[in-house]
């Protein structure tokens, strides 16, 4: 049998490669936007420096914008986090029948074609898209606001990202470990 300190030094071994490795890969799909952004901010200093403040996004429409995406990115996360957590533990934890509810509860999501996304959020927030331009005078406007209702959709549409990997790891929890953690 494999001693404690080498199956440690083994298991830190793989996480710190597998840490490289994302970092890596978020890296590469970081590169061309921050080489695009930062080709023209050397441009324009190179040009002209006091013209740096100018590329910046300091005007109102664009700080909004950049706002709201961040508040559409968390709320989501967030979302998403909890009723995935809620699915992976029901499909996990749950009785025959609500583990296979709940399972092919979760696959659902993903099955939807992003066009049932977009026409969902389109007919919530009441944008011009949805309905005649008649009909949208004639509406009243939506009492939600649309990164919220963007951020429901999205986390509803989601949410298997993080309910299939929770029920596969409380699936190959050890029994052991949930003996000790019931006897505190």
């Amino acid at each position: 049998p494999i001693d404690h300190y080498c199956h440690t030094h083994l298991v830190f071994r793989a996480r710190f490669w597998s840490f490289v490795f994302t970092l890596a890969v978020v890296a590469f799909l970081w590169l061309p936007a921050a080489s695009l952004y930062g080709g023209a901010l050397w441009h324009v200093v190179a040009s002209d420096p006091k013209r740096v403040l100018e590329t910046l996004p300091i005007e109102p429409l664009q700080r909004a914008l950049f706002r709201n995406t961040l508040s559409l990115c968390f709320l989501t996360a967030i979302g998403a986090t909890i009723f995935g957590a809620i699915v992976g533990i029901c499909a996990a934890r749950g009785t025959n029948f609500w583990r296979n509810f709940f399972t092919i509860f979760s696959a659902l999501p993903l099955a939807l074609p992003p066009m049932l996304m977009a026409s969902a959020w389109l007919e919530w927030t009441r944008t011009p898209p949805a309905r005649s331009m008649a009909s949208l005078a004639a509406s009243q406007p939506s009492p939600y606001s649309p990164v919220a209702v963007s951020a429901l959709i999205l986390a509803l549409c989601f949410f298997p990202v993080v309910a299939w990997p929770l029920r596969a790891a409380l699936l190959n929890l050890a029994p052991e470990w949930e003996d000790a953690a019931r006897l505190f």
